[in-house]
């Protein structure tokens, strides 16, 4: 029955697709438990639900024991099953409001999984979730190089990402200073990454997961820190006194007609 959803959208996944598919998976589990023993139906997730295979993509630089999987897969199945199919794909009212649960469900389950795992193997898990992590590991495998190296090369972009930071924010750089500074703390992580890779390896990075060293010569704008403002300008002196104001106020004259 899904094959025929996958099917009939073509690659182009509507609403009602959706909302099929997660009916059908909460058919498929409902089913499981009327055949299958808790504990059964738990290590058959474990091996087959889509939460399983997506943490299987997720944490593959976190290398997580047996223990840690199974924890972190009832955190995240409870997530999925409670949150991520408990909106109707079809109902605009109930989309209104997902951006924001989904927001707030996601910070939760983070700190949840944070206590379970302790400051340090949490560190390895967020870091594990990044994209240009994950490509790092996945070239040290296609090259056998040691893990470490992935982890390395990381370091690099964090600190070098930190640095365009400071520079984007420091208000008292014009655009020239500032595009020259971005443009030597690029090139010195190419050329630190490329000593840690080697060049061949180095090259094909580039290609498939490197688009991150691109970014270090490019201004967000984000950052940009704000024009400092303008002070107030004081407020205007008063007018110069006439003649006979001069008069009346060092001689002690009255004001009025010039007696001479």
């Amino acid at each position: 029955l899904e094959e025929d959803v996958y099917g009939r959208a073509s690659g182009l996944f509507l609403d009602e697709d959706q909302a099929e598919i997660q009916r059908l998976q909460k058919q498929r589990e409902a089913e499981l438990a009327q055949v299958l023993g808790p504990q059964e139906l738990e290590e058959y997730q474990l091996r087959n639900s889509e939460t399983a295979q997506s943490l299987r993509v997720r944490l593959a630089g976190f290398q997580p024991s047996e223990e840690e999987f199974r924890k972190i897969f009832q955190l995240q199945k409870t997530f999925d099953d409670n949150f991520g199919q408990a909106f109707d794909a079809t109902d605009e009212a109930a989309l209104a409001l997902r951006g924001k649960a989904q927001s707030e469900a996601s910070e939760a389950l983070g700190e949840e999984i944070r206590k379970m795992l302790g400051p340090q193997r949490f560190a390895e898990y967020a870091r594990a979730q990044d994209e240009d992590y994950r490509g790092l590991v996945q070239v040290a495998e296609r090259f056998n190089l040691p893990r470490d190296v992935a982890g390395s090369v990381y370091e690099m972009k964090t600190v070098a990402e930190r640095q365009k930071a400071s520079v984007e924010a420091n208000a008292t750089l014009n655009d020239e200073q500032r595009g020259q500074m971005l443009a030597a703390i690029a090139r010195t992580t190419e050329q630190n990454v490329a000593a840690t890779l080697g060049d061949k390896v180095y090259k094909s990075y580039q290609k498939s997961a490197g688009q991150w060293l691109v970014g270090l010569y490019q201004v967000n704008e984000n950052n940009l820190a704000l024009p400092p403002e303008t002070p107030p300008l004081p407020p205007p002196l008063p007018p110069l006194p006439t003649e006979l104001q001069w008069r009346h106020l060092l001689l002690g004259v009255p004001p009025g007609p010039n007696p001479n």
